[in-house]
C-alpha cells in the first residue's frame, strides 16, 4: 500500500511517501 501525503512543517511543503510492505517494516521517504 502507497499513501502520498503533503504537510506544510516550518513554512515549507514536505512530501512523504509511505510504503507498507508486508515483508518488512514501513518506509518514509521526504522532500522539502
Amino acid at each position: 500500500m502507497i499513501i502520498h501525503t503533503t504537510n506544510k512543517v516550518k513554512g515549507h511543503e514536505v512530501f512523504f511517501l509511505l510504503i507498507k510492505n508486508e515483508k518488512g517494516p514501513s518506509t518514509a521517504i521526504y522532500d522539502d
